[in-house]
Formats: C-alpha cells, sequence, structure tokens
C-alpha cells in the first residue's frame, strides 16, 4: 500500500511497492500500480486544489530492488500544473529514484 505522499512546492512525491510475480504483464501491473495509487494520488490532487491528470500508473517509475517484504518498490512524482496534477520524470542529470545527480 501506499503510504500518504509528500507535497512540497507544488511537487508530489513519494514510494509504493506492490508483487509482481513472475510473467506478469505490463498491462496487469499497470492495473495493480493504478489500485495501489488512485487513492493517495486523489488524496494529494485534492489537497493541492487540482484534479489528477493521467492514469495513476503513469506516475509511478521502478526503483532498484525490494521492499523488507520482496515487493517491488516505485518512486512516485508528480506536479500541479494548470489545475491539474500531471506526472513528473525526472531530468536526464538527476536521478530522484537514488537522490543523486547523475555526472
Amino acid at each position: 500500500m501506499a503510504e500518504p505522499f509528500t507535497i512540497a512546492d507544488r511537487l508530489v512525491t513519494g514510494e509504493v511497492a506492490i508483487e509482481l510475480r513472475p510473467g506478469m504483464t505490463a498491462q496487469l501491473r499497470d492495473r495493480a500500480l493504478d489500485a495501489a495509487l488512485s487513492d493517495p494520488l486523489n488524496d494529494a490532487a485534492e489537497r493541492l486544489g487540482v484534479v489528477v491528470a493521467a492514469p495513476p500508473h503513469r506516475f509511478a517509475q521502478p526503483l532498484p530492488g525490494k521492499d523488507e517484504a520482496g515487493m517491488t518498490r516505485f518512486a512516485v512524482c508528480g506536479r500541479a500544473e494548470g489545475g491539474r496534477l500531471v506526472p513528473e520524470r525526472a531530468p536526464k542529470d538527476d536521478d530522484r529514484r537514488t537522490k543523486k545527480k547523475k555526472r
């Protein structure tokens, strides 16, 4: 399950972990992400006074490794823009997933 997301400067960030079985299709993965992220993203959008503008799975990017329970981790990031919460992707020189600047 996703924990409440952090909101700073109209940027929503967080992390979620879901179980991905071997051989799971991308469509099933996206459905699992949608189910896990729908409520937390809607709550964050409501706190910002905006609406979610994309399917929840578009806000997630896989992280390296797994959590303590063996579930696959995903970084979640979105930004409020023009009354909508849109997916945010890290610039090519900034890897938000590892919190390091790329050289």
